[in-house]
């Protein structure tokens, strides 16, 4: 009996050193996997990291490529521009060139007339002798003053109207050009008008701001608005709601009184396809 119960310890004492060496084992490898998912979770982070940074940089380029063409596309706008402006400048240039007077040659000044001398007794007398020469001549005349010149630089108001125009994306839908010394802008109807409708556009405060500046800078600058041509097929009350559009406008940018709206003198068919616009700047 005594010898079963040696045996039965002796195998639970084995059992029990088996257990533990099994326990230690577990452990080892549960620390093993822990450091395997550990590395893996970097791994991982470093993956997401390098995919992030990856995307980043396909963004970047994306909107890199993107920023050059709307500067090309920039860069070609300001190109029209200028040649537009160019072009614009020199017929304006021209134009006023051949409305510039002429100037007028000075008067001729009268010459001056020499001193008179005046012989007392014979020449050839002896002991005659000559008196000294009086002046006879009147002192010259004065230089007439040239009146005060009336003629406005247009070229300088046309190039400040010209850029306002530009700036609102109206540089090349609205006419401007010099006529008997004024400023003559034309303006087509549907570029200040909505379609068949007395509705204004965005356009029409853009060409009444650029006259507010005008006359800002001027207080004796006058302008004049009239329509130009008509379509007979247009309705003649769509002219008489944009005429009165046009009235609330000029008072809304405070320019009642300095740009007049001339009526025609004789009623004509339809409703306007074009304004003018008569800028006669002070002296």
């Amino acid at each position: 009996a005594q010898s079963v119960t040696e045996v039965e310890a002796e195998q639970r004492r084995r059992a029990a050193i088996a257990l533990a060496a099994e326990r230690e084992r577990v452990a080892k490898l549960e620390a093993s996997l822990a450091e395997r998912e550990a590395a893996l979770q970097e791994q991982q982070r470093l993956l997401d990291e390098q995919r992030l940074a990856t995307s980043i940089t396909e963004k970047e380029r994306d909107e890199s490529a993107i920023l050059v063409d709307q500067l090309r596309n920039e860069l070609s706008r300001a190109g029209d521009h200028l040649r537009a402006y160019s072009e614009q400048k020199e017929e304006l240039e021209r134009e006023l060139a051949g409305t510039d007077p002429t100037a007028e040659g000075d008067a001729a000044t009268p010459a001056d007339t020499p001193p008179a001398l005046e012989a007392y007794g014979a020449p050839d007398a002896p002991g005659a002798e000559l008196d000294a020469a009086r002046e006879t001549s009147s002192p010259p005349p004065k230089a007439a003053t040239p009146p005060p010149s009336t003629t406005a630089d247009l070229g300088a108001v046309a190039r400040q109207v010209r850029q306002a125009l530009a700036a609102g994306g109206l540089g090349k839908a609205i006419s401007v050009k010099a006529h008997q010394g004024a400023l003559l802008l034309t303006v087509p109807s549907e570029t200040i008008f909505e379609e068949d409708s007395g509705e204004p556009r965005a356009a029409l405060s853009v060409v009444l701001k650029a006259l507010a500046g005008l006359a800002e800078n001027d207080p004796q600058l006058r302008a004049s608005l009239r329509e130009a041509r008509h379509d007979r097929n247009l309705s003649a009350t769509l002219a008489e709601e944009r005429w009165g559009r046009l009235a609330r406008a000029l008072q809304q940018h405070g320019l009642d009184g300095r740009v007049v709206l001339e009526p025609l003198p004789e009623p004509v068919e339809g409703a306007p396809t074009a304004y003018e616009i008569a800028i006669r700047p002070g002296a």
